[in-house]
């Protein structure tokens, strides 16, 4: 059996040219003592004889290689690492794991692991993995694509890589505002600029995070037609607690509390509350887009209104943003004020409803006076514009007052129509020195009040004024009056 040639003594790598010519065969060894990396031969032909490398320990390494593909164990770092070319000052290829070591060259491996990188940015801290081409330090994050993995959650970046001038850099990296923190499709996610100017999400509500500066945000959620699309609010002891569902199968949205339906919106732009269907009879409330508000109850008024602290106006009903009527509240009573209401085609109307308290008094048509009163009021319904009336006025003290006596003071004006004064039925008393023997009065059209006359009914009737020196101090007046006002 011929011997095989075996070279302990080199100092470079084999080439093609070590070959049968110089005595190697199929099974020699070849020795490179340089780099102590061990070959052998399997084709010795003249000028193109093929060496393969078995194992290298140069370093303290150890390469493991086959047609320039290579297993690479390495004892001076404790790396192992997977390659796809023979050179061993790079970590290309599928895997790289590693206990320590700085990454700067060209990491364009599917996979690096290292455990330690003692200079990444100033960053003296362990454990980080690349899912990616890398091409910078950054330690403590998981990079995949354009996601970072920091100690205080996850970061995505959409629609952009995480380079930054190809090179991650973990100095221009913000930590997530929470455990998800999306940002959304605006510039380079490795520039400050990427979020929102002086933002920080809440302490107490920030699990999910979507932040997008410069543009419009969302989050869409699809299924299936015919399908619903839920989302659901939890706590410890409920797991339906609320939520939110879209039925595909109607267009609705429905609104859940404590597990059960409490609202929904059709697509017909109708909103139920404490109702699914439609029907002005089912118990509940509805709003239409139209603006028509509809409510039903069972055993009790389904509509209440109040006003808490002051008295005023409660509700107000317009037509074309003119107030048709209006409900008032008074110490506890209400008032309702109508414009107009028809009583037949629309063609006669009720266009006034009010009642109340009036002070009526006293003057003198040439002097005032001011009198005192012992009593001096009346009260007022008014039906479309006639206005009954019933009042009282007793003096103490008539004062100075000279002229006719007028009652002042009415609720409102009375009519202008000189075809028609308005008489009030009046008793009265503490009087002395008219003509007649019955003291009478009119109203005056466009004031509110009732001028004092005695009329003689043995001289047909016969009208004077009832005057300031016919009165006494303790005069009184008392009357039920029925006017038409405008």
């Amino acid at each position: 059996m011929a011997e095989v040639k075996i070279n302990t003594n080199a100092t470079t790598n084999p080439s093609v040219n070590n070959d049968a010519t110089e005595n190697y065969s199929v099974g020699s060894f070849w020795y490179n003592i340089s780099d102590e990396r061990v070959f052998y031969c399997i084709d010795s032909s003249a000028s193109s004889a093929e060496w393969r490398e078995i194992i290298g320990v140069s370093g303290g390494a150890t390469h493991i290689t086959n047609s320039g593909n290579n297993v690479i164990f390495s004892t001076s770092n404790n790396q192992f690492g997977l390659r796809n070319n023979t050179s061993s000052g790079s970590d290309d290829g599928v895997a790289t794991i590693g206990a320590a070591g700085q990454i700067t060259s060209n990491r364009t491996g599917v996979l690096t692991i290292y455990g330690k990188n003692a200079t990444a940015n100033g960053d003296d801290v362990g454990g980080y993995i690349f899912l990616t081409a890398a091409t910078a330090n950054n330690a403590g994050r998981i990079w995949l694509e354009s996601i970072v993995k920091t100690r205080k959650g996850i970061l995505v970046n959409a629609g952009h890589d995480l380079v930054t001038g190809n090179e991650y850099s973990a100095s221009k990296i913000e930590d997530p505002d929470g455990p998800l923190h999306v940002l959304g499709d605006y510039s380079s996610m490795g520039e400050r600029d990427r979020f929102i100017p002086n933002f920080t999400a809440s302490a107490n509500a920030n699990l999910l995070l979507l932040e997008q500066r410069g543009a419009d945000n969302g989050m869409t959620i699809a299924v299936e037609d015919g399908n619903a699309i839920r989302l659901n609010f939890a706590h410890q002891n409920n797991a339906q607690a609320g939520g939110v569902v879209y039925d595909t199968s109607d267009d609705s949205f429905q609104f859940i509390v404590n597990g059960s339906e409490v609202s929904r919106i059709l697509s017909s732009k109708i909103w139920l509350y404490g109702k699914t269907t439609s029907d002005i009879k089912d118990i509940g409330v509805e709003i239409n887009s139209a603006g028509t508000v509809t409510a039903s109850r069972a055993n009790n008024a389904p509509l209440r209104l109040n006003r808490k602290s002051s008295e005023g106006e409660i509700a107000d009903i317009r037509y074309n943003d003119e107030t048709i009527a209006s409900l008032d509240v008074d110490s506890g009573e209400s008032r309702f004020k109508i414009n107009k209401v028809s009583f037949d085609n629309g063609t006669t109307y009720l266009d006034h409803y009010a009642e109340g308290d009036f002070t009526p008094t006293l003057y003198g048509s040439s002097t005032a006076g001011t009198p005192t009163y012992s009593y001096n009021g009346g009260h007022y319904v008014r039906i479309g514009k006639q206005v009954p009336c019933t009042f009282r006025i007793t003096l103490s003290n008539k004062s100075i007052m000279s002229g006719q006596v007028r009652i002042a003071d009415l609720p409102f004006n009375v009519k202008n129509d000189a075809n028609e004064r308005p008489v009030p039925n009046l008793i009265v008393k503490n009087y002395s020195g008219i003509a007649g023997d019955i003291v009478a009065g009119y109203g005056v059209g466009n004031k509110n009040e009732v001028y004092l006359i005695n009329l003689d009914h043995s001289d047909n009737f016969s009208e004077a004024s009832l005057f300031a020196s016919n009165i006494e101090n303790d005069f009184e007046v008392r009357g039920t009056f029925t006017y038409i006002t405008d």
